[in-house]
């Protein structure tokens, strides 16, 4: 019997889903051994089904850690509703000086469907604002550039989104010293870890002095002269 070279143990429920696909993919192998692309896309959707995967949402679902959120749809409607909850912000009639008034509009560019939010009078800050509130709920919210250097109104660019679990700050320590970091902010939402090594959340946009902390080497011995 040759030796196995199976990367997967076939006797557990996932180990015999990989192998019912693989039977099921060589039993619609052409005469050349070529595999028809649309029947095994097919066999490939129900095989993820029989894991229970959704083919229809989102590459979260395998995440070792489940999501924190996961936004509803990026509809206009839904959008300025879960926005329109928030007593900073209205889509009643456009009253003056009121800088949470917006509008939603579907968008498209061409690749996906996205809601395109318009802020005719808001400040930067309350735009700030109202993409944390969408983030929080899982959307991917982006401000855009002006249309033009006259343009006075903002708009933010709304896409269903994820709202990935961080790690534990309290592992994470930097240059700054001992304690968890201090900038861990949502600025600097990724986090890694590594064994040797402990890195804070600010690779990106660190201040000068803040970077990954390794272990501290070990001080060499000194003999202290004690000569008179």
């Amino acid at each position: 019997m040759p030796d196995s070279t199976l990367k997967y143990d076939p006797t557990t429920p996932e180990g015999q889903a990989i192998s019912r696909l693989f039977r099921e993919v060589k039993s619609i192998e052409d005469g050349d051994g070529g595999w028809n692309g649309g029947d095994t896309v097919d066999l490939v959707g129900d095989f993820f089904i029989r894991l229970g995967i959704d083919i229809n949402r989102g590459d979260y679902q395998v995440d070792a850690v489940p999501p924190q959120a996961v936004s509803p749809e990026a509809a206009p409607d839904t959008v300025a509703e879960l926005l329109a909850a928030h007593e900073e912000f209205t889509t009643s009639g456009y009253p003056t000086g009121n800088e949470g008034f917006f509008y939603a509009e579907s968008g498209d560019d061409g690749f996906t469907d996205f809601t395109l939010l318009t802020f005719p009078t808001a400040s930067a800050a309350r735009v700030r604002r109202a993409m944390s509130v969408l983030r929080a709920a899982g959307y991917t919210a982006t401000g855009q550039a002006p249309t033009s250097p006259e343009a006075a109104a903002r708009t933010v660019r709304v896409d269903d989104g994820v709202l990935r679990a961080l790690p534990d700050w309290r592992t994470l320590r930097c240059a700054r010293g001992p304690a968890p970091c201090p900038l861990r902010t949502s600025r600097h939402p990724t986090a890694s870890q590594r064994p040797g090594a402990h890195w804070c959340s600010c690779r990106a946009n660190r201040p000068s002095g803040h970077r990954p902390l390794a272990p501290p080497r070990r001080r060499a011995a000194t003999r202290r002269d004690t000569r008179p």
